[in-house]
């Protein structure tokens, strides 16, 4: 008898060990005001303000576009590459010139075109980007319930504990599926940053083939 109880402890002493290690680390999650965007209301994560859509007007001071795009086959082609973050803008440029060269009479108008057809792609994927984040942002702050909730559950079965190796047994089970959560959690949040960037960049994206298709305007 004494040899079994002597062969629980050290079992036991590692389980509270690893147990009074995990309630702290979610003692200082559940206090840290910076889980998502629940704790200042909405679902926009990002330090960066939110912009839904971008306004063509604030990028291009060339001629207003009269006409669809969509029926210049040049443009059709050249209008995706341009607006693909794949392809870097110095990279553009060329492919630019190459469409300005060939542009006929209707040079002004089809340069315009090809902007509008560009901003078009652009404003798009970038809207497609920003609503991603707001339904990455309603995930994480699901997840931070749930971590609450974990945590609150940990704490009432370490007050109803027995002492007993099924109490504690249920306890770390409970330990262990609020680490993996809280793991989720954290690395979810480091790349945060970079997915709060992407809108910016198709931003950026936008106003630098403006620039580079006004350039070609007479």
């Amino acid at each position: 008898m004494h040899s079994a109880h002597s062969g629980d402890r050290p079992r036991r002493s590692g389980r509270l060990a690893a147990m009074a290690l995990a309630a702290l680390v979610a003692a200082s999650f559940i206090a840290d005001p910076r889980p998502v965007a629940a704790a200042t209301g909405g679902d926009w994560p990002c330090i960066q303000r939110k912009v839904a859509r971008l306004s063509i007007g604030q990028m291009w001071s060339g001629p207003l576009v009269e006409g669809e795009w969509q029926a210049d086959a040049a443009i059709r082609d050249l209008a995706p590459k341009l607006a693909s973050r794949r392809l870097p803008v110095e990279e553009a440029a060329p492919l630019i010139d190459a469409f300005a060269s060939t542009a006929g009479a209707d040079k002004g108008q089809r340069l315009a075109m090809l902007f509008a057809a560009t901003f078009e792609i652009i404003d798009r994927d970038r809207a497609s980007v920003v609503a991603g984040i707001e339904r990455y942002s309603k995930r994480q702050q699901a997840l931070a319930a749930r971590i609450g909730d974990e945590h609150l559950k940990i704490a009432e079965l370490k007050r109803s504990s027995d002492g007993s190796n099924p109490a504690l047994d249920r306890i770390e089970d409970a330990e262990v599926a609020l680490n993996w959560d809280m793991r989720i959690y954290e690395e979810r949040e480091r790349s945060l940053t970079y997915v709060c960037e992407v809108p910016v960049l198709y931003e950026q994206r936008a106003f630098a083939i403006a620039k580079l298709i006004e350039a070609k305007l007479d």
